[in-house]
């Protein structure tokens, strides 16, 4: 259960500074 909820969190970090760097 913690697992997968720490990969949604991780995955969620990811997209953000993805989409941070592009918009930069």
């Amino acid at each position: 259960m913690v697992d997968s909820w720490l990969k949604v969190v991780v995955a969620s970090c990811c997209l953000i500074s993805i989409l941070i760097l592009n918009c930069s």
